[in-house]
């Protein structure tokens, strides 16, 4: 017998005053995907966090198969915005472009804080067949990238860039965030 966590009552609070022209607009599975969406990141969180309405545009445009294209403010939630799809789509993988060795560190942090694998490539991240197997394989849900990864050089093909290549990896990839 599974237990049922309910929602806190903040989470609830949030829910009933989204604003109708959201909510509105929603079809029945997106309804669900909103809930899903609270329900995991109050469990996750510990009842602390909601998603913002700018989060929840940007999570169903996403599991929509859209672009999208956030602008936000520093500290604002950009990184839930990216967290939240992958917390529906538990079998989908996020390449998450990130120029800086210091933010790529502090997403892996968070992305785990969430039980999501994540993995930060770039110039220091070793060739070793082993780790680039699981990478292979989806043992990381979010690859934080650096942008030279996708580049030859030198006249050598970046491992990433090879991966890139795979088939079965490609069909894993759901996001593509920059």
């Amino acid at each position: 017998m599974s237990s049922v966590r309910p929602l806190s009552l903040a989470a609830r609070d949030t829910i009933e005053n989204l604003p109708t022209d959201f909510t509105g607009a929603l079809s029945t599975t997106q309804h669900q995907q909103v809930l899903e969406a609270f329900s995991r990141l109050d469990l996750l969180s510990q009842g602390s966090q909601r998603p913002k309405l700018f989060q929840l545009r940007c999570l169903i445009s996403l599991l929509s198969a859209r672009h999208v294209v956030l602008r936000a403010a520093t500290g604002s939630g950009k990184t839930l915005a990216m967290i939240l799809p992958l917390l529906l789509s538990p079998n989908k993988t996020a390449i998450t472009v990130t120029p800086l060795k210091l933010l790529q560190r502090d997403h892996v942090q968070e992305f785990e804080q969430y039980g999501i694998p994540s993995i930060a490539i770039n110039h220091d991240t070793p060739n070793d067949k082993t780790l680039w197997s699981r990478v292979s394989a989806g043992a990381y849900r979010n690859l934080l990238v650096a942008p030279e990864q996708f580049f030859p050089e030198g006249g050598h093909i970046p491992r990433l860039a090879l991966l890139l290549k795979d088939q079965n990896f490609i069909k894993r990839v759901g996001f593509f965030f920059r």
